[in-house]
């Protein structure tokens, strides 16, 4: 008996073979969740994808949530760190410039309160990460609350 054309396999070794060319490289977090989520087959490659050296914090919280479902939770939780090492510089360095600008401006007030945001986000990170570890054991967590309390932390340091 002649073999069928799988479509589905042969589909899921183009992707392979279109991952396998790319080899490791970095790729924005939404992208990650959605190629660790679209095809089980692509797992395999997986181990390669890294976070790049630089996020930009919003989108990356936004999708955090998504990558961190499904199977494959210590690779996620490779990625993870990843991404939260990436925004982790951009929002210390906006938090501290902010506050800065508040002192030279001499309005103490403010730049007391973003020193205190500059802590407050080292600790949203640390939940960020222990929620991972959660994650990885099976516990049942919910990111979404994490990120967004760590984009309003973001959001509330524009604001003057």
């Amino acid at each position: 008996m002649p073999n069928r054309f799988d479509f589905a396999s042969h589909l899921a070794a183009l992707l392979q073979s279109e991952v396998a060319v790319l080899g490791p490289r970095s790729l924005e977090c939404a992208d990650a969740a959605e190629l660790l989520n679209s095809i089980d087959d692509i797992a395999a490659y997986a181990p390669v994808i890294a976070a790049p050296a630089y996020c930009a914090a919003i989108e990356t919280l936004a999708a955090i949530p998504l990558l961190m479902r499904g199977r494959f939770r210590l690779i996620r939780l490779r990625l993870l760190r990843g991404y939260l090492n990436s925004i982790q510089a951009d929002v210390r360095m906006r938090l501290a410039i902010r506050a800065e600008e508040m002192a030279l401006l001499g309005r103490w007030n403010p730049y007391l309160a973003l020193r205190f945001l500059l802590h407050r986000s080292d600790a949203q990170v640390a939940l960020l990460t222990a929620l991972g570890f959660l994650f990885v054991l099976r516990i049942p967590v919910k990111f979404e609350a994490a990120c967004d309390s760590m984009a309003r932390l973001l959001g509330n340091a524009r604001a003057d």
